[in-house]
């Protein structure tokens, strides 16, 4: 769950009643205490808290539900927008640094302290018809079960991680209400259209939360809460004074017509659901076919394409039924079909956009654009059959912020199996040749970090505090989350794909915490594994917590390639840190080794595998998780947040040697590095501290396998060609290159075989090597090294890429190489 907190101004809220064991005491609220009553001075102090506080009678006992004032409410509500307001339009430069929390427990509605709230038994009491699927405001059919029936009263506003407004129920009393987990890029009048004030609300999993001002309702997704489109449609009107809207069908159809020119796409995407509604029951196919194709537009605007494709399949089958004479042109299902094809070309199923298209075909002549989706839909299908990519134009598109009109790859000899002592794993069915493209995959959902933005008064800084991990995350994990979350709660094929993700070590813990939403017949309990669910039934509202485990342990830092083709020197001991992150599905089934047989790399928001060295039938694919040129123990660090502890060679390597020699070597790299802050130019003392580290190593240890060394050697190297001694630079040079698994020919120099460590690190020394070879005027040996690079670069972005990834920093270095 997520919980935030102004730094400056932090206040501890409570449950309403403890949970029934203690291992579900609600973790977050632990932190939230021990944050707002201590000081600490640093992440461990803060993250040691969680042990103390875990005895259930550090807890404050349960305090019963108050009767909130309502004008009180109402006024403490006004004053957060206008302070919001002033933040906005203020020239401070006073930036706010808020807390939110990623964590292994999210609270469940079922305590009897909320019992002074009243609840609607029964949401199937509600009518909500089959065109609710396809409407963002009714996800479900229906929801059996507990769940409050409110009414909005007041204008949203969001500050920072939450939204709030207020609410009141069917008998008058109000609460607060704060909505997490929408993306930050939704706009205040995208609230405000989404959240319409007076609008009947249903929220299926309310949990009570103490506050200064009494309580409020927390509600940690948008997927529970959503809008009953027809109040009045419950046995009995639970609101007071609740005037009938007798707005017509055809009425709302044009108000949709009208936001969604205005770019209003969330009240027009409300209106079609409107009209949907009221029109269900009049038996007219043809106004329910119109409006369906409406709806359909509406959803394809906002991004919800699969919800869109269906509602174009309904709209074309009723369309199909009717008789000549009602539509002899048949507009409205050359229409569907049309927008059919375009939404199934957004979410790749190329086949049915292909499909569409022939259908169109049979009924009218293609146009121009109607051609042009035709052409582009037979390429995306050799590239998903072939793997066969334009990547010029597709780094030429990402280098220009531009989306990648491409299609996801999967190479056919590579499968999902169970792995003795794993789980899960991916193996080669046949044998893959270094330089292969293994996978090529969009990401499920990405964002970045906003912290520090402007334009919001002074700014904003947004750090998580994870749970799961016990270390800070930048705030791009928690937008992760929240566009994750928005794109399942409209995509049932994307919800399965994640919960079929591992939550690694948080799987004990959520199991542990995980009940049932509703009451219902054990057999009938959704299962996240289960491929074929009952079409009838309806599944939960999201699991946020479980969608929080699978986002920590599963997302990619992103830098792009196109990023890393400039200036940025990666022999630099502080490397530039992204604050972008995504999550993917095929890639995140890799296992992690830290000697890896794939390299990847990100081309935009796309995940690019490739395999560093041939892979053998039978072989487990994997990649490493962490940076292999670290240390043993900064690996097992990062391993053990995770989960796991690797056993590859590298590693048992490392740790043979013991843990003396390991710090011994790690203290003369450090000094090392220190020489060359203070620019020294004594090339004595780098070469006695290089003789130092190599002695660190076991006698037998292989030189291929010294990847500590890579730094220092490169350091020592860039040392001598200052001193213009560059026949001894280049020497240093490859024998890093070897520290990471390379070899070369003794006279030609050309590489016999490549790196297994270093990624574009390793290229970027080939490039290096032949700028000094062009300094010495060596032309062969300058063509040697650039064809170096590029083979090395086939195991990475792809030889192909090396004069477009490269070309930038080798201006920016002084490199004057011709890498075509």
């Amino acid at each position: 769950m997520v919980r935030a907190n102004e730094t400056r101004r932090t206040t501890c809220g409570r449950w309403f009643e403890a949970p029934t064991s203690a291992s579900l005491r609600p973790t977050i609220e632990r932190l939230a205490c021990a944050m707002a009553s201590h000081s600490f001075t640093n992440e461990a102090d803060e993250f040691t808290q969680i042990s103390f506080l875990s005895n259930p009678s550090n807890l404050p006992q349960p305090t019963p539900v108050p009767k909130l004032d309502r004008s009180q409410v109402l006024a403490q509500h006004q004053a957060l927008i206008e302070r919001e307001r002033a933040w906005s339009q203020s020239s401070s430069t006073e930036t706010r640094q808020r807390k939110e929390v990623v964590g292994p427990y999210k609270p469940w509605s079922r305590r009897t302290g909320s019992r002074d709230l009243e609840f609607v038994e029964g949401l199937h009491k509600l009518r909500c018809d089959e065109s609710a699927k396809a409407c963002m405001h009714s996800p479900t059919c229906y929801h059996p079960g507990k769940a409050l029936l409110v009414r909005i009263i007041s204008p949203t506003v969001v500050n920072a991680i939450s939204v709030h407004c207020v609410i009141e129920d069917n008998l008058g009393d109000v609460a607060p209400v704060q909505l997490y987990r929408l993306p930050r890029n939704t706009s205040l009048q995208d609230l405000n259209d989404r959240f319409p004030q007076s609008s009947t609300f249903v929220i299926s999993e309310p949990t009570l939360r103490s506050s200064k001002g009494g309580f409020l309702i927390r509600i940690d997704s948008p997927a529970d809460f959503y809008e009953c489109l027809d109040p009045l449609n419950v046995q009995t009107n639970p609101f007071r004074n609740e005037k009938q809207n007798l707005s017509t069908p055809q009425e709302y159809a044009l108000a949709a017509e009208t936001y969604l020119e205005q770019g209003r796409l969330q009240a027009g995407l409300r209106s079609c659901a409107l009209a949907m509604d009221r029109a269900w029951n009049t038996g007219k196919d043809e106004l329910l076919a119109s409006l369906g194709y409406l709806q359909s537009r509406a959803l394809y605007e906002v991004g919800q394409y699969r919800s869109c494709l269906d509602g174009t399949e309904g709209a074309f089958e009723t369309a199909s039924n009717w008789p000549q004479a009602t539509d002899p042109k048949g507009q409205i299902a050359k229409k569907a079909l049309w927008l059919g094809a375009k939404a199934a070309y957004r979410i790749q199923e190329w086949d049915h956009a292909k499909g569409n298209l022939a259908d169109l075909k049979r009924l009218q002549k293609l146009d121009g654009e109607m051609l042009e989706l035709e052409r582009k839909i037979g390429k995306r299908i050799e590239e998903n059959r072939e793997g066969s990519f334009e990547w010029e134009g597709l780094f030429d598109s990402a280098k220009e912020g531009k989306d990648l009109e491409t299609s996801d790859y999967r190479h056919p000899s590579i499968e999902v199996r169970e792995i003795e002592g794993k789980g899960a794993g991916v193996v080669a069915k046949s044998r893959i040749e270094r330089g292969e493209l293994i996978l090529f995959e969009e990401a499920l959902a990405s964002a970045e970090s906003t912290s520090l933005f402007q334009g919001h008064g002074g700014g904003s800084s947004t750090i998580c505090v994870n749970l799961f991990t016990k270390e800070y995350d930048p705030e791009a994990l928690g937008q992760t989350v929240s566009v994750l979350l928005e794109k399942m709660s409209g995509d049932e094929k994307v919800k399965k794909l994640v919960y079929d993700l591992s939550t690694g070590p948080a799987e004990g813990v959520l199991d542990e915490l995980r009940v049932e939403r509703v009451k219902v017949e054990e057999d009938e309990v959704y299962d996240y594994d289960e491929e074929e669910d009952d079409p009838d039934a309806a599944p939960p509202g999201l699991d946020v917590s479980r969608v929080e485990a699978i986002v920590t342990y599963n997302s990619f830092k992103v830098r792009c390639i196109t990023a890393q083709a400039s200036a940025f020197d990666p022999t630099a001991k502080d490397q530039p840190k992204t604050d972008r992150l995504a999550i993917y599905n095929f890639a995140s089934r890799f296992n992690h080794s830290c000697l890896p047989n794939v390299s990847y790399q990100f081309l935009g928001d796309r995940i690019l595998v490739r395999a560093i060295k041939t892979i053998e039938e039978g072989e487990e694919v994997v990649l490493s998780y962490t940076d292999s040129m670290r240390g043993l123990e900064e690996r097992r660090m990062h391993q053990e947040k995770h989960g796991f502890e690797c056993g590859c060679r590298l590693c048992a390597l490392d740790a043979w040697e013991g843990s003396k020699q390991r710090e011994e070597r790690r203290s003369l790299i450090t000094q090392l590095e220190e020489m060359d802050e203070k620019e020294s130019d004594d090339l004595d003392a780098y070469l006695d501290l290089l003789r130092q580290i190599d002695d660190t190593y076991a006698t037998d240890r292989p030189t291929s396998l010294r990847s500590e060394s890579f730094r220092p050697l490169t350091i020592f190297a860039e040392r001598l060609a200052r001193a213009s001694q560059l026949a001894q630079a280049i020497e240093m040079q490859k024998r890093a290159l070897e520290a990471v698994g390379a070899s070369f020919a003794p006279s030609t120099e050309v590489v016999n075989s490549f790196p297994i460590l270093g990624d574009e690190e390793s290229v970027k020394m080939a490039l290096r090597i032949a700028d000094k070879y062009q300094a010495m005027g060596d032309r062969a040996k300058v063509g040697i090294w650039v064809e170096n690079a590029k083979r090395l670069e086939d195991g990475e972005s792809g030889g192909v890429l090396l004069e477009r990834r490269y070309k930038d920093w080798v201006g920016d270095m002084g490199i004057k190489l011709d890498l075509r």
